[in-house]
């Protein structure tokens, strides 16, 4: 098993590639989810398949009229790009805790703030990322594995859909 991770603001999220059973994008609306648990890490499987990389000028309009304060983030999400994945992969359900980060020893230079083992490991860098997925015989994602990962086949611009909506967004944590 190959697995990858990603920090997203701080917080260090895994991501998993494996050779297994193919799916397709053509199973469509018929596909559901898998979880599977590795080395006591809960994983979900991502289908093979196709989607939309980045935004449209429409989208990006769309978006920072909703979000006028989060323009900035929306600048460089353009232009779209069809992107296809001929092999699924796994990703990780859940934020990786601190209790996980220790359980395959990961090194970081800088105590997590969050000291809770259930908390997510946060406070590391791009290189002790990378590090830590060593640990897990591992490597981090592609742009394109991950926002694939994110915004699924119909290429969405949040996990609920293409509209802002505050109510779905967690705050804190």
């Amino acid at each position: 098993m190959t697995m990858l991770l990603r920090i997203i603001g701080g917080t260090a999220l895994l991501v998993a590639i494996v050779g297994a059973r193919i799916f397709t994008s053509a199973q469509g609306e018929n596909w559901v989810p898998q979880v599977q648990t590795f080395d006591g890490v809960e994983m979900v499987l991502v289908p093979s398949g196709c989607f939309m990389m980045g935004s449209s000028d429409a989208e990006i309009a769309t978006l920072t009229e909703q979000r006028p304060n989060l323009a900035y983030a929306f600048r460089d999400a353009g232009p779209q790009t069809r992107m296809c994945f001929d092999e699924p992969f796994w990703i990780d359900k859940y934020l990786v805790t601190n209790a996980q980060f220790r359980q395959f020893h990961g090194v970081a230079g800088r105590d997590s703030y969050w000291t809770d083992d259930n908390r997510p490991r946060e406070m590391i860098s791009w290189f002790e990322a990378r590090d830590f997925c060593g640990l897990r015989e591992a490597r981090l994602p592609s742009e394109a594995e991950w926002e694939y990962a994110a915004r699924g086949p119909n290429s969405l611009a949040f996990p609920w859909g293409d509209t802002w909506n505050p109510d779905n967004a967690v705050w804190s944590i």
